[in-house]
């Protein structure tokens, strides 16, 4: 589906120009004619009051007409002008450029956003799950002295191994990193910039994190042994912060993964479902297989919306193979 502005039929724009040009061509010459027979009537009848005020209403009349055709004139000339160098978008592209420009307006706000985030997962035997998270945070205003990611890790479980913290923009920047507790079983790895960031400078964070055994259930009777108040397993992400594309990439081997998985997008931890938003991301969800040990599960995402959690869910095999 194409969108357009007003073609004829063979592609061409119309032209409403030579109409309004004749249309002001004809109030002009009627204009003309009662000015004229104005001064014909008042040379004959002697200046009679009456026939002088009707006179002026109708010439009022007329100049308010010639003068609304004008302004009409004019704001289609306007349109018309901002039509040509209007590009025409597919439904899909007026679509994307919709969340681009929401996009644009998180940044502006928050002053910091993700570029490319990109999280790889494998899932092993004994239901730990290997992570690695890549990231690149953008400055869009001057001034940022610290960042800080929220870590899978809670506070009494799980290893993190932060590897070293990039600044390309300006390899001689001081960099320090700290693990705190960002709320009682959650951590949060805080990221000290000296000097300050500017605006357009970046950093690239990459953060790999082993989950302890047992976090995700390996088999369909382990899962509902647990008593969960959902029938499936998964891996999901929060976006804290604008970020122009999301790509969640999960490894499950094959003996562990039964052939159903699909993604999902929250509102949040209650998983009820953002039905708009998850229409838009099905198509980019990707089953493959990633040689012949593992089955591949890919969520591809162009500008996220900040405040939702995207996952993807699948159910476990009823006993490992």
């Amino acid at each position: 589906m194409m969108m357009a502005i007003d073609k004829r039929k063979d592609g061409s724009q119309p032209d409403r120009t030579r109409f309004w040009d004749s249309r002001r061509n004809v109030i002009l010459l009627i204009g003309a004619v009662v000015t004229i027979f104005v001064g014909l009537v008042n040379i004959s009848s002697q200046n009679i009051a009456w026939l002088n005020v009707l006179v002026g209403i109708l010439l009022t009349i007329i100049a308010a007409f010639g003068l609304k055709s004008l302004d009409d004139w004019i704001i289609l000339r306007v349109r018309e002008e901002i039509s040509k160098n209007r590009p025409v978008l597919s439904a899909e592209e007026f679509e994307e450029d919709k969340y681009k420009r929401v996009y644009a307006s998180y940044a502006e706000v928050f002053g910091l956003t993700h570029e490319n985030l990109v999280i790889r997962g494998t899932l092993h035997d004994d239901g730990s799950m290997t992570v690695m998270r890549q990231s690149k945070l953008v400055a869009h205003s001057a001034g940022i002295s610290a960042v800080d990611q929220y870590l899978l890790s809670d506070a009494s479980q799980g290893t993190i191994e932060v590897n070293k913290v990039e600044c390309p923009s300006s390899p001689f920047r001081k960099l320090s990193q700290r693990v705190l507790k960002a709320t009682a079983d959650s951590l949060a790895l805080v990221i000290d910039i000296a000097p300050p960031l500017m605006e357009g400078e970046s950093i690239e964070i990459p953060i790999p994190e082993k989950t302890p055994p047992g976090a995700i259930s390996t088999t369909y009777q382990e899962m509902m042994s647990r008593k969960k108040s959902h029938d499936y397993e998964c891996f999901h992400w929060d976006i804290t912060r604008p970020t122009d594309h999301l790509e969640i990439k999960i490894l499950i081997p094959t003996n562990l993964a039964s052939e159903h998985a699909e993604p999902d997008v929250w509102y949040g931890p209650s998983r009820i479902r953002c039905v708009k938003e998850f229409r838009r991301i099905s198509a980019s969800f990707k089953e493959d297989r990633a040689g012949t040990e593992y089955k591949e599960l890919s969520l591809n995402i162009p500008f996220p919306v900040p405040g939702l959690r995207y996952a993807i869910k699948w159910i476990p095999n009823n006993k490992k193979t």
